[in-house]
């Protein structure tokens, strides 16, 4: 009588757990936006001004200083993936796939997978730590 009261509520926790998969939606593809405004630094993030909106400006800190004219104050238009911000509730996040700054364009080469993942980077298959990089420390991963 007990097996079959284990193999009954196993059998119960399997099929809801199925079904709750089937039931989850996968989240919409991100839409690709432009925005225009004057470069900012704000909270030590680089940052795009535009009216009353704030976009934190991911993608381009490593262009600054080799792109002529990158600086803060600086008019530009940015085209990429819109997100919410997970540090200020009052602004957003933009991962930059395009800047045009004057009369220049730069491809940024950001793909539409990278700007659907939670945190923008690519996971390592084996099993990724929590905050999304490998375990520091000897094993597998570390022998490829």
């Amino acid at each position: 009588m007990m097996k079959k009261i284990t193999a009954m509520f196993g059998l119960a926790v399997l099929v809801s757990g199925l079904l709750r998969a089937q039931a989850a939606p996968p989240p919409p593809a991100p839409a690709m936006t432009t925005v225009n405004g004057k470069l900012a630094l704000v909270n030590g993030r680089v940052a795009l001004q535009n009216g009353e909106d704030l976009y934190y400006v991911a993608g381009i800190q490593r262009l600054v200083g080799f792109v002529e004219g990158l600086k803060e104050g600086a008019q530009v238009s940015l085209e990429g993936y819109v997100r919410d911000s997970r540090w200020d509730a009052k602004a957003k996040v933009l991962l930059t796939a395009k800047l045009s700054i004057g009369n220049r364009s730069y491809d940024l080469g950001l793909g539409q997978g990278a700007a659907a993942r939670p945190s923008g980077k690519r996971r390592d298959v084996t099993g990724p730590a929590p905050w999304g990089w490998p375990a520091p420390g000897p094993g597998p991963r570390w022998r490829r």
